[in-house]
Order: structure tokens, then C-alpha cells, then sequence
């Protein structure tokens, strides 16, 4: 008798795993074929807005927001509609950024309120600081700043004398990016080059700052190669070097106050 009740039990407990079981695999295989399932505050549906607060970032400017900004980017690149990127006010120590695209959206915004920080540990950069590559309708627009913090390691730019130099990060670089609108912000302060656009096709740059020491070495404004359709408006450029270089295969550039 004791011997048919434990055989009992264990048939029970073997049809309540194997429910169980069954519910689990359901449940994976329509998360399967909706895709994965909404994680935290980033996941706000197509189109949604991606706040960089709400991923960890501390508004500091002492903690490393790199990973924060990377999730935020990656969740807005895989949205459909119009996704935005926020940094709000304060201020974001940011190591190097590397955006690619394409993304599944019709257009991405970054709307910068805040300061991000460039890290001054150069061994964090590879090349450049924030560089983004073939995204199509890109917007970065607000009242913020791009702060490359070149003080600090002005004096490691022996490029004036060295041809052989290691070269710092430029601040904003974009690559084979069209129709991109970079409005209202402030790039100031670069480790080299405050903006480089290459090969890019109908870019806007209006109502932007680009400051730094008169001083600072190789702090170029805005340097163009191998791009089109370029027009610069409404914006003030000062700055260690050129304000405006352009290198070979750029053509249809409109410059106007």
C-alpha cells in the first residue's frame, strides 16, 4: 500500500513538471516570434523615446555612462518609427561611442539637453570619441554640449613636430551618413577635431558653437572629405585652427551666417 502511494505521488509530480515545462516552452517560443521581450525602461515600443537616466547613467560627471548610452543607442536603432535618444540636463563622463547602422527606423534623434564628458584616460579610445556610421536621417539637436575636455591632454599633441604622431580623438565624426542634421548644440573644447563628416550626402550643421582656445593645437571646427550637399548655417565657429577644412572629394558646400 505505502508502495502504490509513493507511485502515485511521483506519477502527480511528474505531470506537474511536465505542465510546467510545456507552459515555459510556449511562453519561449512566442517570445521567439515577437522577438525578445521588453527589458527595462529602454524598450518604450516604435518610435519611443530612450532616456539614458533610466539605463543607469548618473548625471555626475564622475561615472561612467558609456554603457548606458550603447544600450540606448541600440534599442533606438532597432525601433521602427522615429525613435529619440535623451540625455538629459546634467553632466555624462563618456569613454569612445561607435554607432552603426543601418537602423529599422524612418529617422533617429538624439536630443542633447545635457553635457557629455570625453573621458581624459586616452587608452579608452581607439580613434575617435563619438563616431557614427551609415545612419540614414540622423538628428542630433538641443541646447547641450559635446565637451571633448582637451585641456587636459593638449600637451600630448606633438603633431606639429612629429609627423609620426599618435593622433587624439576628434570629437564627432560621421560616416557614410545622409541627410543628417546636427542643430542648437555646442561641440567645444576638442582633443583634435571638434567634427570630421566623411563621405556623408546632405548634412546640416545650423545654429551649432564650436569653441576652443585660440591656443589649442589641431582643433580643427569642422573638417569634410569625400562629402556633398554640406551647408553650415547660423553657426559660430572659434577655435586653435581651421574653422572650416576641406579635404579631397567634397563639392556643393554652402556656408551662410
Amino acid at each position: 500500500m505505502a508502495l502504490r502511494n509513493v507511485a502515485m505521488r511521483a506519477l502527480l509530480l511528474l505531470a506537474v513538471v511536465s505542465v510546467a515545462y510545456a507552459a515555459k516552452g510556449k511562453e519561449k517560443k512566442k517570445e521567439s516570434a515577437d522577438g525578445p521581450a521588453a527589458s527595462g525602461p529602454a524598450a518604450s515600443g516604435p518610435g519611443g523615446e530612450y532616456d539614458i537616466t533610466k539605463l543607469g547613467a548618473k548625471p555626475d560627471g564622475t561615472t561612467d555612462c558609456t554603457e548606458a548610452v550603447e544600450e540606448a543607442w541600440a534599442s533606438a536603432c532597432g525601433s521602427t518609427g522615429n525613435p529619440t535618444i535623451i540625455i538629459p540636463k546634467g553632466d555624462f563622463l563618456i569613454g569612445a561611442l561607435n554607432f552603426t547602422g543601418p537602423c529599422k527606423g524612418d529617422g533617429l534623434t538624439i536630443k542633447l539637453e545635457g553635457n557629455l564628458l570625453a573621458s581624459n584616460d586616452l587608452a579608452k579610445f581607439k580613434s575617435n570619441w563619438i563616431e557614427i556610421m551609415r545612419v540614414k536621417k540622423l538628428s542630433i539637436t538641443g541646447k547641450g554640449n559635446i565637451d571633448g575636455q582637451g585641456k587636459a591632454v593638449w600637451t600630448k599633441n606633438s603633431c606639429q613636430k612629429n609627423y609620426n604622431c599618435k593622433i587624439l580623438p576628434n570629437s564627432l565624426v560621421l560616416d557614410f551618413c545622409d541627410d543628417a542634421l546636427i542643430e542648437g548644440i555646442s561641440i567645444i573644447n576638442s582633443k583634435f577635431f571638434h567634427m570630421n563628416i566623411f563621405q556623408c550626402k546632405g548634412v546640416t550643421v545650423k545654429d551649432v558653437k564650436v569653441t576652443a582656445p585660440g591656443d589649442s593645437p589641431n582643433t580643427d571646427g569642422i573638417h569634410m572629405g569625400d562629402s556633398s550637399n554640406v551647408s553650415i548655417i547660423d553657426t559660430t565657429i572659434g577655435v586653435g585652427d581651421d574653422c572650416i577644412s576641406m579635404g579631397p572629394g567634397t563639392t556643393k558646400v554652402n556656408s551662410a551666417a
